[in-house]
């Protein structure tokens, strides 16, 4: 046995399988409570993350690790949440595991082509991550029960997919694996294993947080509502700030909706509202304009629809920059009609907004002879180049599909029109 520290020390890797345990080889943090606290709120509500929360304090006691402790968390996670519509697993919980990633735990797991990835989190919280981003060909785990479309709360004990792949790493003999002290040894996983590199709970607290420029793949697209990561004492801070918060959200709504620009403003920026203007602009909202544009959470610009080219010639590119610090203000899978009040509830709601120059007659299609995408293009560089964000070619439907499972169209009909059609 040795420590994760040698891994980088021996002799080339790729030719090896590792088996690896996600909390020891990869995260940082010992605690499953702020993934499943996540779970609890995106795919539950309100009131199912308040009930896990109520209930840390005897997890804690029981400990997170321990058999009862763990049980209890999974309950009160999945209890009574439909299994076809979950998609919290792949939409909302890539990110937070990427930024528990410890670099020389990565650095070491990555430095194997082929890899088994195991966790104590059931299967459907952990899968998409260890297969996508961290590339792994397999992954045990354990599958919550389900009743009638309806997850029970429960944890299978036996899973024949891993009794399977149990049978297939008996008979190779480059079986490598990383683990720790407390949890390798009850592990049948890892009695397959010709070397085992142990983590201890020194070394993972002198790790460094994994670089976003060194991800395995860019983090672009990502769902939820929770901005920050929800640990117990951040958690504290949440539903203490909510009662506040809901009031300050109606308030803001209120104000914006019903009062004139110049009577919203300074009351909106004095309950803590920002907005940054790199340019007077004073027709936000003319009928004759046409807006086109969509959002990403990250530094990532998507392509615009190039539609808008054709259309006409007068075109004002405009940059918009959202921060926020407790909820993302717009959502693919949820209700779209509390986007403001999900973004009126951040105790600093920012906005930077930067208007550029109206587009010369040369750079657009009608008068400059230019493609709707080449327009398209220099539009997207140009926004891309003003808030310092990477350009891709992904579009909003990509996004959708990605998150929600749909091209992001509303699929209600509008009824045919009745009488004789028009000739």
């Amino acid at each position: 046995m040795a420590t994760i520290s040698h891994v980088h020390k021996t002799a080339k890797m790729s030719n090896k399988i590792l088996v690896f345990h996600l909390e020891s080889a990869l995260l940082r943090s010992n605690s499953l409570f702020p993934y499943f606290m996540l779970v609890a709120y995106e795919a539950g509500g309100l009131f199912r993350s308040l009930l896990l929360f109520l209930s840390y304090p005897l997890v804690w006691l029981l400990g997170e690790q321990s058999p009862m402790g763990f049980s209890i968390m999974v309950f009160l996670t999945f209890f009574g949440v439909k299994k076809k519509t979950f998609r919290i697993g792949s939409a909302a919980l890539p990110k937070f595991f990427l930024e528990d990633v410890g670099c020389e735990g990565f650095e070491a797991v990555m430095s194997f082509h082929r890899k088994v990835a195991s966790s104590n989190m059931p299967r459907v919280m952990v899968e998409a991550f260890l297969k996508e981003y961290i590339e792994a060909e397999a992954v045990v785990a354990r599958e919550i029960k389900s009743f009638w479309g309806y997850y029970l709360g429960v944890m299978h004990n036996i899973n024949l997919h891993n009794k399977t792949l149990l049978n297939e790493l008996h008979g190779y003999d480059n079986v490598v694996g990383i683990g720790s002290h407390n949890k390798y040894a009850n592990s049948e996983l890892f009695c397959h294993c010709k070397k085992l590199y142990l983590v201890n709970e020194a070394e993972k607290r002198s790790w460094d947080v994994l670089p976003r420029e060194k991800y395995p793949k860019p983090l672009i697209f990502h769902d939820g509502r929770l901005a920050f990561r929800p640990t117990p004492s951040s958690s504290l801070a949440f539903f203490m700030w909510l009662p506040l918060g809901l009031c300050l959200s109606i308030f803001r709504f209120t104000v914006g909706i019903l009062l004139p620009f110049n009577v919203s403003a300074p009351l909106l920026a004095f309950s803590g509202t920002r907005t940054t203007l790199s340019k007077p602009h004073t027709s936000l909202n003319q009928e004759n304009e046409k807006k086109e544009g969509t959002t990403c959470r990250e530094p990532y610009l998507l392509r615009f629809s190039p539609l808008f080219a054709e259309l006409t010639d007068d075109i004002v590119p405009v940059a918009v920059n959202v921060k926020v610090s407790m909820f993302y203000g717009t959502t693919a899978s949820g209700n779209k009609a509390l986007d403001p009040f999900y973004h009126f509830l951040n105790p600093n709601p920012t906005y930077c907004i930067k208007f550029f120059e109206r587009l010369q007659p040369w750079d657009t299609c009608q008068a400059g002879g230019k493609s709707r995408i080449e327009v398209a293009n220099y539009v997207q560089s140009e926004i891309g180049r003003a808030l310092g964000f990477a350009c891709t070619s992904l579009t909003r439907k990509d996004k959708y599909m990605s998150l929600a499972g749909h091209d992001g169209i509303s699929s209600i009909k509008e009824p045919p029109l009745e009488g004789k059609p028009c000739h």
